[in-house]
C-alpha cells in the first residue's frame, strides 16, 4: 500500500458582511491552487471546505 503525505495551511478570516472565510492553501512544493470557501462561523467555513 503507497501513502501520500501532502501539508496543507488552513487560514479563517472574517469579512465585512460579518461571515467568516477559509483559505485553504498547499504546501510550497505543490502547485499553487487555493480553496476559499465562506461559512456562518469559523468552524462551518472549515466543515465546508
Amino acid at each position: 500500500m503507497t501513502s501520500i503525505t501532502k501539508t496543507v495551511t488552513i487560514n479563517v478570516l472574517s469579512d465585512d458582511n460579518g461571515s467568516f472565510v477559509c483559505q485553504i492553501s498547499p504546501s510550497v512544493d505543490q502547485p499553487s491552487d487555493e480553496i476559499r470557501c465562506c461559512g456562518q462561523s469559523e468552524e462551518h467555513a472549515i466543515a465546508i471546505a
